[in-house]
């Protein structure tokens, strides 16, 4: 059986003193993830759906059923969107917006509409794949309910549109999703909303609540179809090499491939790679999986940019053929990317290849003007271009996973990743009732704050993640969850229902992931020994000194030094990684002397910080500055209608560009010591 659904779906956490257990995970009338990438090959079609305009309606006065939206299609007058986009900063601009009941910072249900051709010769199986909605989502093809999908983020895919579904080919068929941005504490991010003081929606969720509320289409959507009923539905790539790493290497591809469809043991696998042997194998019964090892003799590794002139991000173009009864007819047929690498923990960072590697980047937000976050394919190559321009080897995605093509990209040029399951604001400050303070903490298996069902919804979003992007030799960790509240306020000492939530993540995590990346949870605060009962591979820390307590910037070197000594202090023998830390800049704004807000204020901030690094070569891994460009962060309240947001004009003014991608001074600065660290590694 596929090990990642089949873990989600089965396995029974037990953890002492707190009763967590896993329920069933899997989304309603859905078909289970399928980790392949749509592409057209000689027995698969994928034609895109997205790319296009589509028509919208919002259903704040809930009037889809009443009056047949589903059946019927979309009334007038519908608004136009974009797909992938999401939705505030197009629909508002709408004259008609106030008229279907849209307002600013609307995150109810919202409508889409289009239609589709079912191309001649698609015999096999037909579906749609979704590779992102926010933040829950239901599918209809010409009225049928066809599948959903909670939570964001991660790819879907529809049930098998039969012909009984479908109209004639050559013929358009109505496709009609449903999209909303409701969160509870039971939801992958949580949140949740209230009525402010003039009746207006107000949504809660700190840090949930202002990054990604709009609902939309955020990621590409694809007509698939494959000419078999049966067909592979899984890969997972774990690659590792022997005889060192100079020439001479054997490098080992191990595939585990699931086939589905009626007949599926009646076939045989093949795997290759250019001018290797293949290997065969039998197929196990529909569901079932089968491991294909694959040896290449002389192989070349994948290396991270900046390891050297003869160490490159070598790819190889691995082919999964599922081969019919005779041993010869082809049924299906795939290919994708594999790197030749191993993926480890040293003392002082990372290990590829068994050599450690210091990270030099950013946190990444997925946001851009007018699009928000949905995906923009000319904003991912141009921005992993300035990337490599100033220097990094490296990013996180916060709170966020990379969207699929940015890691194909990561994959070309050698860029480590930290992925990050969407579980910000696993905290009680936006929400009188679930304060820290509460008896058991907010990890409390049976309340109202972090229960049971929560850690289900977080449970599917670590493997849905694990199993969309493990086959990417970029990828190099996992990030569990962004600042969560792991301790009591005032005190230092973890909260043992936070220690049993996050601790059956880490090994659902680990059982999830072929290749046992490295596992982390981003950390805000000094609780130590958290990190310890865990068992966390690295110390993942945020620290801001000269910015959210207003010290003066002369005392930021000190006030950094000391965040990082007393975790090296206390988690001696793990790698240390400043993955947030920085100061806000209005592109534009200047002021002698430096003031918040201003380039000169920001370029201050960094320099301090950074001499803080400095003191701590051979103890830290990696750092990343907070954030690549300017994100929007606007929207979110607690419960009495205060807003919980510190920067002004609806943005988070961090970024090293403006949300425009303009550069600000920092830019320099970091590129400045980003190519001076590639030169003179820390390490």
């Amino acid at each position: 059986v596929d090990p990642c659904r089949e873990m989600a779906n089965a396995v029974i956490l037990h953890l002492v003193g707190v009763g967590w257990a896993a329920a069933s995970l899997g989304a309603p009338d859905a078909e289970p993830q399928s980790s392949l990438v749509p592409i057209t090959t000689a027995t698969r079609t994928a034609v895109e759906l997205s790319n296009t305009v589509w028509k919208i309606r919002p259903d704040p006065w809930e009037e889809a059923e009443r009056n047949q939206w589903v059946l019927k299609g979309l009334p007038q007058p519908s608004l136009n969107a974009p797909v992938p986009a999401t939705l505030n900063d197009i629909v508002e601009k709408d004259p008609l917006a106030a008229e279907v009941g849209w307002t600013s910072g609307y995150f109810g249900a919202v409508y889409y509409e289009t239609e589709f051709v079912v191309p001649r010769g698609c015999d096999g199986r037909v579906a749609l794949r979704f590779a992102s909605t926010t933040f829950n989502a239901v599918a209809w093809v010409n009225g049928a309910r066809v599948g959903g999908h909670a939570g964001c983020c991660t790819p879907w895919e529809t049930l098998d549109l039969n012909a009984s579904l479908l109209a004639a080919a050559g013929t358009p068929n109505r496709l009609i999703v449903r999209v909303d941005g409701a969160r509870t504490w039971q939801s992958i991010p949580p949140g949740g909303s209230s009525t402010g003081k003039w009746g207006q929606p107000v949504l809660l969720g700190g840090d949930a609540g202002y990054y990604y509320s709009t609902p939309g289409i955020d990621g590409r959507v694809h007509l698939i179809c494959t000419a078999s009923a049966a067909r592979l539905d899984h890969i997972a790539v774990a690659t590792s090499f022997h005889g060192g790493a100079a020439a001479g290497t054997t490098g080992v591809v191990q595939s585990t491939v699931v086939c589905r469809g009626p007949g599926c043991g009646r076939h045989t696998w093949r795997v290759a790679v250019p001018g290797v042997p293949p290997v065969t194998h039998s197929v196990s019964p529909d569901g079932v999986a089968s491991t294909l090892t694959l040896s290449i003799p002389n192989a070349t590794l994948w290396w991270p940019v900046g390891s050297g002139a003869t160490r490159t991000p070598t790819l190889y173009k691995l082919q999964i053929d599922l081969l019919g009864s005779d041993g010869t007819t082809l049924t299906d047929s795939y290919s994708l990317s594999v790197g030749i690498r191993t993926v480890s923990v040293s003392p002082t960072g990372i290990a590829v290849n068994g050599e450690t590697v210091y990270l030099r980047g950013a946190d990444c937000h997925q946001d851009a003007v007018l699009r928000g976050h949905g995906v923009d394919l000319t904003a991912v190559v141009a921005n992993m271009n300035v990337m490599r321009s100033i220097g990094m080897n490296s990013f996180r995605f916060n709170s966020w996973p990379a969207p699929e093509e940015l890691l194909s990209l990561c994959d070309e040029h050698g860029f480590l990743v930290q992925e990050e399951v969407p579980a910000i604001a696993l905290r009680g400050d936006w929400d009188t009732a679930c304060p820290a303070s509460t008896p058991g903490g907010i990890f409390n298996s049976t309340g109202h704050c972090a229960n049971g069902s929560t850690l289900a919804a977080h449970t599917r979003a670590v493997t849905e993640l694990i199993k969309r992007d493990g086959n990417h030799p970029s990828v190099g960790a996992w990030s569990l969850a962004n600042e969560p509240e792991v301790s009591h306020p005032g005190k230092d000492a973890a909260d043992p229902g936070a220690v049993a939530y996050f601790g059956s993540l880490v090994g659902v995590a680990r059982t999830a992931d072929p290749q046992v990346r490295p596992v982390t949870i981003e950390l805000d605060g000094a609780c130590y020994d958290f990190h310890t009962k865990v068992g966390l591979d690295l110390v993942s820390i945020h620290n801001y000194p000269g910015w959210y307590d207003l010290a003066p910037v002369a005392n930021v070197t000190a006030d950094m030094a000391g965040f990082i000594k007393g975790w090296a202090n206390a988690v001696p023998h793990k790698p240390i990684f400043v993955s947030e830390y920085g100061a806000g800049a209005v592109a534009g704004n200047h002021r002698i002397p430096p003031i918040p807000y201003t380039e000169e204020f920001q370029v201050a901030v960094l320099k301090a910080d950074h001499a803080a690094f400095d003191q701590f070569r051979g103890v830290m891994g990696g750092e990343h500055v907070h954030s690549f460009h300017d994100f929007e962060q606007a929207g979110a309240s607690n419960e009495d209608g205060k807003t919980l947001v510190t920067d002004i004009l609806g943005l988070n003014y961090k970024g090293l560009h403006s949300r425009a991608m303009e550069p600000k001074a920092a830019v320099a600065i970091i590129a400045a010591r980003y190519h001076r660290l590639a030169a003179h590694t820390m390490n």
